[in-house]
């Protein structure tokens, strides 16, 4: 699944990812920016298992690069191989501090 607007120059973006070890769950990425007081998600992409977990990072880190983002935020997933998969990728991986179904709560209202 992919949905994706092209970057535009002069836009700060932003990241998150969801990962997964590729068995059970998708391993998902959002793109975004800040526009006024709202946010416009440019790019909802997941990979459904099963599926190559340093693939998909790959993959996404290419992704990222695009729009310009050097570091992404992910839930606090327990694996540390996600956050030394990232760093290789030239990508700083940061742990949410809030746990994923905060996360949720805290989205619903935007």
């Amino acid at each position: 699944m992919s949905v994706a607007l092209p970057p535009r120059s002069g836009i700060i973006y932003q990241a998150f990812v969801d990962p997964s070890g590729g068995r059970h769950d998708a391993f998902t990425v959002a793109i975004g920016h800040k526009d006024g007081d709202g946010t416009i998600i440019d790019v909802l992409r997941g990979q459904m298992p099963p599926f190559d977990p340093m693939q998909v990072v790959g993959e996404y880190a290419v992704l990222l690069k695009e729009y310009g983002i050097r570091e992404v935020v992910g839930d606090n997933y327990a694996a540390a191989w996600v956050e030394q998969e990232f760093k290789a990728a030239g990508i700083r991986y940061l742990r949410s501090e809030l746990p994923k179904g905060r996360l949720y709560v805290e989205g619903l209202p935007a």
